[in-house]
C-alpha cells in the first residue's frame, strides 16, 4: 500500500484516499506549516490516483515564480494544453492568451487577446479538466506550495476547486497557513504528530539516535514530522538547553546548512548557483554544468535529487523547499551576487529573467538594473500582467538612485496593484513612496492611498486623503460625461480602461475601471488636471462611495462641503456623489440630467463610455430610478466583456444586483450578486464582499430559504456592523425578515430595531427601506408607539425631490398605523398610485397584500380578493414563498379556496431547486447545449450535466424535450 510507510497520519491518509476515490471533496485543501507532511500526503495521492490509471497533473508553487502571472497553471495544465483547440474559442483565446501560445483562434469572431479574461480563462481550465476525464477515467490534479502560486494561477484554482460537484475531477492542494481566506475550501488540518507517532518516525530512520540525543530530537522537533527526520539525520549536536528560543525553520536551516560544510566546494557553488536560479532557470544551470559528478555528493547528503527529464536529459531538484532557503541563507552576500551575475549571463535571451538576475546582484542603488526591471514592467502590463508589473517596479524604486524617480515607480507600481485588486500591496507601495515623495507629489500618494482604502473599513481615513488632494474650481472647469485624466506616466488607455476591482470600490466614482487618476496634478492643463472637474470627480466621488458605505453623516457632510462651487450636472462622477449625499433630495434633478447626458447619445447606453455609465449607473440606482440603473448596468459590463479587461469592479456588480433585486429580477439578482462576492473575495474587497452577502442573505429571507441567517450572521461577524453601515443594516435586514417569515415576530424586532439608531436611520439611506418591515414587526409585538415613530421616521425623511418608491414606502407605513380608516385608505391609495409603481413589485405586492388584509379584516371582501390575489400572483411569480403563504392565507380566511401558496414561477417543481439549478433548466429548455449552458453559467459541461441528472426526478421528465412543457413561459435570465 502506498501509504503504509506514513507514520501518524492514518486518518489524513483516508480521507486523501476518499479524495482520490471520489467518495470525498471533490476539493481537499491540505493545510499544515512547513515539514507537517502536506508533500508526503500528496505524493501518496498521486502515487494512488496513477496506480489506478487515473490523469494525474500535479504543480508545484515556486517563490521565484510567485510574480510570474499563471505560471503554476500552466506548469500544472502543460501535459493537457493539446486540448484546448477543442474548447470553445473565447476559453481557447483565454487559455492562449494566459500561457503565452502563439496559436490562432480556430473561430474568427473570437480574437486572440494579450490580456486573458479571468473569468473565461477559469471556466476554460475547468473545461479543459473535464475533457481530460473520457472512457470513466478519472482526474487528480495537485498543487502543492500553493502559498508561493502566483496569485493569478492562485484565482483560477479558488474558482476552479468550487465548481467541480459532479465532476469525475478531484483537486488536491497543499498549502502553509498565510492568512488568506479560506473558508470555501474543506479543509484538513496537518499538526504535530502525536508523541508515539513521533517517536516511531524517528526510530525509522537508518541511524536512529539514541539516548539523550534521540530525546532532544523529540524535544526540538515539537512534532514536525520533516524536522523528526532532518534533525535525526543532522551531524551537528543540538542544543542543550531545551528552551532555547529558535523558531523551527530557523533549527532546520541549520540543520541543512551544517549537511552543506562537508560538500566539495564545486558542489556547494552548483547548490548555490541552482538554489538563487529557482525553478525556472535550473534548466539553464544544468546545460552550463553538464558534470553528474559535481552534483552527486549533493544528492547522496539528501538535499537534492537528480533525475531524468524528457529526452533523456538530466533534472535536479530540491528535496524540499527549505533545503534550498539553507543554502541560500546560509552563502555570503558576495557568493549570492557572483550567482545572480552568471545566471544574468545565462538567461540573456530572457529578458524579464535577465532583469530580474541582474537586480539581484546589484548590492547598492542601480540605475541600470531598475531600467531593465522597468521594462520587464511594461512588457508584464501589456500582456495584463498587472501582479508581475507592480513587483518588478517595486523592486526597480528599490534599486532607484533618485527619490523622485523612486516615488514616479512607487506610483506606477501602485497602479498595477490597484489593477490587480491588491489594496494591502497599494497601502504598502504607498507608505514607501510617502516617505520619499516632495510635497509637490504627496497629493498624488494620498489620492492612490484614499482610492486604495475606500472600500475598506477605514472610510474616515479615505475621505480624508481624497478630499485633501482637491484644488479650487479653475474658470474652465466645466466638464463632459468622458475625459478621464491618464495615470501619472500617461501610458493611457490600457491601464484606464481596466474593469478589475479596482482595490477596493471606486465603482460609481470613479475606480480603475475607468476613472480618472486621483493625482490631480499630474498634467496640467489636461483633463482631469487641478482645478477641472474631472480631477474633482477623481476625487470627490470615491470619497462619497466611503461615506455611503459607511453610513456616517459626518463623513456624508465632508463630501457634500467639497461638491460646493462644483455643478455636477453634466458630470456623471460629480452627479453620482451628489445624489449619494442626498439621494432623497436629488431624485428628480439627477434624473432631468441622467434624461440630458442620455440625451446627447440618442437615448442608448451603449454610446457612453464605462466611465459615464459607471457615475450614472450608480447616481440612478441610488435616486431609485431603477429601471434605468439595470439598463446602464447591464451597458456598462457589456463595455467590460473584451479582451482588454481583467475583470469586472465587484461595487458595481453588487449595486446591480441590489437594483435587480429591488425590480423584482431575483434570480438575475442572486447570480450578480454571487458574482460580486466572488469579485471581492478575489482582490480582497472584504467590505463589498460582506455587503454583497448581506443582500444575497436578505434575498434567500425573502424567498424562505434557511441559508439566510447563516449568510447574515457570516457578515456581521466579518465587520464592525456600526462603522460599515452598509453591511450592517443589509445583514440586520435580512436576519429580521428571515424571523419574521418563520413567525418569529418578537425576535425580528429586537433585530429590525437596529436599522434605526436613536431614532434615526441607522444608514441614512439603506435604512429607509427596511422602516416597512421594522412597522410591521412593531405592531405584531405590540409596540404600536415605536411603529408610529416609525413609520413617522419614513414619512419626515421623504419630501418633494424623493422617489416614487420612497412615497409609496412612506405612504404604506403611514397607512399601518393610520389613527382612523379614512386616512389609512387614502395612505394606502397614495402607496398604489405612486408613478412607475410596477418597477419595485415585490414592496407595490406587500402593499396590496396589507390592504386586502385590512379590507378583509372591515369585512370588504370583495375587495379584500381582489388585492390578495393580485399580491398572491406577484408573490408566487417573484418566489417569496412566505409571502405568497401568508396571501393564500388571507385569501383563505376572506372565502377563496387555495390549495396552498404557488410554486416559485407558477411552475410547479421549480420552487424546489436552487437558484443554479433553475437556470440550468431554463437555458437547457431554450434549446442550449451543455457547454453553451457552461459558457453563461461559468461551468463545465459535465457539471451542467450532472445538475441536469439530478433535478429530472424532481421535475417527473426524462429528457431535455419534456423540459420546455415543464417550465412553460419561464425564461432564462442570464
Amino acid at each position: 500500500m502506498a501509504g503504509a510507510g506514513v507514520l501518524g497520519r492514518d486518518d489524513e491518509l483516508a480521507r486523501v484516499d476518499d479524495v482520490v476515490a471520489g467518495r470525498g471533496p471533490a476539493a481537499l485543501l491540505v493545510l499544515g506549516d512547513a515539514g507537517t507532511g502536506k508533500t508526503t500526503l500528496l505524493t501518496h495521492a498521486v502515487e494512488r490516483a496513477r496506480a489506478e490509471g487515473q490523469a494525474v497533473l500535479v504543480a508545484r508553487g515556486t517563490a521565484h515564480e510567485q510574480d510570474a502571472d499563471h505560471a503554476a497553471l500552466h506548469r500544472l495544465l502543460r501535459p493537457a494544453l493539446d486540448g484546448v483547440d477543442a474548447l470553445p474559442g473565447a476559453q481557447a483565446a483565454a487559455l492562449r492568451a494566459a500561457f503565452g501560445l502563439a496559436v490562432t483562434s480556430p473561430d474568427p469572431a473570437v480574437p486572440d487577446s494579450a490580456v486573458p479574461d479571468p473569468l473565461r480563462l477559469a471556466i476554460g481550465v475547468l473545461t479543459l479538466l473535464s475533457d481530460l476525464a473520457r472512457d470513466d477515467r478519472r482526474v487528480l490534479a495537485v498543487v502543492d506550495d500553493l502559498h508561493w502560486v502566483d496569485p493569478a494561477s492562485a484565482r483560477v484554482l479558488d474558482f476552479v476547486a468550487t465548481r467541480l460537484d459532479g465532476e469525475p475531477v478531484a483537486l488536491l492542494l497543499g498549502s502553509r497557513p498565510t492568512g488568506r481566506d479560506t473558508r470555501h475550501l474543506t479543509t484538513l488540518h496537518l499538526g504535530p504528530l502525536e508523541p508515539g507517532a513521533a517517536a516511531a518516525l524517528v526510530d525509522a530512520q537508518p541511524t536512529p539516535p539514541r539516548g539523550e540525543r534521540r530525546r532532544r530530537v523529540l524535544r526540538h522537533a515539537e512534532g514536525n514530522p520533516l524536522a523528526l527526520v532532518e534533525l535525526a539525520r543532522a551531524d551537528a549536536r543540538l542544543p542543550v538547553d531545551d528552551a532555547a528560543p529558535a523558531p523551527l525553520t530557523a533549527r532546520l536551516e541549520r540543520a541543512f546548512t551544517d549537511r552543506t560544510q562537508t560538500l566539495p566546494p564545486a558542489t556547494r557553488d552548483l547548490l548555490l548557483l541552482a538554489a538563487a536560479a529557482g525553478a525556472a532557470d535550473l534548466s539553464a544551470v544544468l546545460a552550463a554544468h553538464t558534470r553528474l559528478e559535481d552534483w552527486e555528493p549533493a544528492e547522496r547528503a539528501g538535499l537534492v535529487r537528480l533525475t531524468a527529464a524528457g529526452g533523456g536529459a538530466p533534472a535536479v531538484e530540491f528535496r524540499h523547499p527549505l533545503v534550498r532557503s539553507a543554502v541560500y541563507g546560509a552563502a555570503t552576500l558576495a557568493r549570492r551576487t557572483a550567482a545572480h551575475r552568471e545566471l544574468a549571463q545565462l538567461v540573456r535571451h530572457d529578458a524579464d529573467r535577465h532583469a530580474w538576475h541582474v537586480a539581484a546582484a546589484a548590492v547598492g542603488p542601480d540605475e541600470e538594473a531598475a531600467a531593465l526591471l522597468d521594462a520587464t514592467a511594461e512588457r508584464a502590463r501589456l500582456r495584463g500582467g498587472w501582479s508581475s508589473a507592480g513587483r518588478a517596479l517595486e523592486r526597480a524604486a528599490g534599486l532607484t538612485p533618485d527619490p523622485d524617480v523612486a516615488v514616479e515607480r512607487l506610483l506606477h507600481a501602485g497602479w498595477c496593484a490597484l489593477y490587480a485588486g491588491q489594496g494591502p500591496w497599494v497601502l504598502e507601495l504607498m507608505e514607501r513612496a510617502r516617505a520619499l515623495a516632495s510635497p509637490a507629489r504627496r497629493a498624488a500618494v494620498d489620492g492612490l492611498t484614499g482610492w486604495a482604502l475606500t472600500g475598506t473599513p477605514r472610510h474616515a481615513e479615505a475621505v480624508t486623503l481624497l478630499l485633501g488632494t482637491l484644488a479650487p474650481p479653475t474658470p474652465t472647469s466645466a466638464a463632459g460625461p468622458g475625459g478621464p485624466g491618464a495615470p501619472p506616466d500617461g501610458r493611457g488607455d490600457s491601464e484606464h480602461d481596466s474593469g478589475h476591482d479596482s482595490a477596493h470600490g471606486g465603482a460609481h466614482g470613479g475606480g480603475p475601471d475607468g476613472a480618472a487618476d486621483p493625482d490631480p496634478a499630474h498634467a496640467s492643463g489636461a483633463p482631469g488636471a487641478a482645478g477641472t472637474a474631472d480631477a474633482a470627480g477623481a476625487a470627490i466621488a470615491p470619497a462619497a462611495v466611503a461615506a455611503y458605505l459607511s453610513g456616517d453623516p459626518a463623513l456624508t457632510a465632508r463630501v457634500r462641503e467639497a461638491l460646493a462651487g462644483w455643478d455636477p450636472s453634466d458630470h456623471p462622477q460629480l452627479l453620482w456623489a451628489r445624489a449619494a449625499c442626498d439621494p432623497t433630495a436629488h431624485a428628480t434633478v439627477t434624473s432631468a440630467a441622467i434624461d440630458r447626458l442620455l440625451d446627447a447619445v440618442d437615448g442608448n447606453p451603449d454610446g457612453l463610455d464605462h466611465i459615464a455609465l459607471n457615475g450614472l449607473s450608480g447616481a440612478a440606482w441610488v435616486i431609485d430610478d431603477t429601471a434605468r440603473a439595470c439598463d446602464l448596468m447591464a451597458a456598462y459590463l457589456r463595455k467590460l466583456d473584451g479582451p482588454d479587461h481583467e475583470g469586472v469592479n465587484a461595487l458595481v456588480l453588487d449595486t446591480y444586483g441590489a437594483a435587480l433585486l429591488e425590480a423584482g429580477r431575483w434570480d438575475e439578482a442572486w447570480a450578480r450578486l454571487e458574482e460580486a462576492r466572488r469579485v471581492a473575495s478575489a482582490t480582497g474587497n472584504e467590505t463589498v464582499g460582506l455587503a454583497s452577502q448581506g443582500a444575497l442573505a436578505h434575498l434567500a429571507a425573502l424567498r424562505g430559504e434557511p441559508e439566510a441567517r447563516d449568510l447574515a450572521a457570516a457578515a456581521l461577524v466579518g465587520i464592525d456592523p456600526d462603522a460599515t453601515r452598509v453591511v450592517g443594516v443589509r445583514a440586520r435586514w435580512a436576519l429580521g425578515v428571515a424571523a419574521a417569515s418563520e413567525g418569529d415576530w418578537e425576535r425580528a424586532h429586537q433585530v429590525l430595531r437596529l436599522v434605526l439608531d436613536d431614532g434615526a436611520p441607522a444608514h441614512p439611506h439603506l435604512s429607509l427601506y427596511a422602516l416597512v418591515d421594522l412597522v410591521t414587526c412593531a405592531l405584531r409585538t405590540g409596540r404600536n408607539a415605536e411603529a408610529r415613530a416609525a413609520a413617522h421616521t419614513l414619512r419626515d425623511a421623504v419630501g418633494p425631490g424623493s422617489s416614487p418608491r420612497l412615497h409609496l414606502l412612506a405612504a404604506h407605513a403611514q397607512a399601518l398605523v393610520a389613527a382612523d380608516d379614512d386616512a389609512a385608505e387614502a395612505l394606502f391609495a397614495s402607496a398604489l398610485t405612486q408613478p412607475r409603481g410596477g418597477e419595485w413589485p415585490f414592496e407595490r405586492a406587500r402593499a396590496l397584500a396589507d390592504r386586502g388584509a385590512w379590507l378583509r379584516r372591515r369585512r370588504r371582501v370583495v375587495e379584500a380578493r381582489e388585492d390578495l390575489s393580485r399580491a398572491a400572483e406577484t408573490f408566487a411569480r417573484l418566489g417569496a414563498r412566505p409571502y405568497a403563504a401568508w396571501a393564500v392565507g388571507e385569501l383563505r380566511a376572506a372565502g377563496v379556496r387555495a390549495a396552498g401558496a404557488p410554486d416559485r414561477g407558477g411552475v410547479p417543481g421549480l420552487a424546489t431547486l436552487s437558484a443554479q439549478q433553475r437556470q440550468i433548466v431554463l437555458l437547457a429548455a431554450a434549446g442550449l447545449t451543455n457547454r453553451q449552458i457552461g459558457e453563461r453559467l461559468f461551468l463545465s459541461p459535465r457539471t451542467v450535466g450532472f445538475h441536469l441528472y439530478q433535478v429530472f426526478p424532481r421535475l417527473g421528465v426524462t429528457s431535455r424535450a419534456q423540459l420546455r412543457d415543464v417550465v412553460g413561459d419561464a425564461r432564462p435570465v442570464i
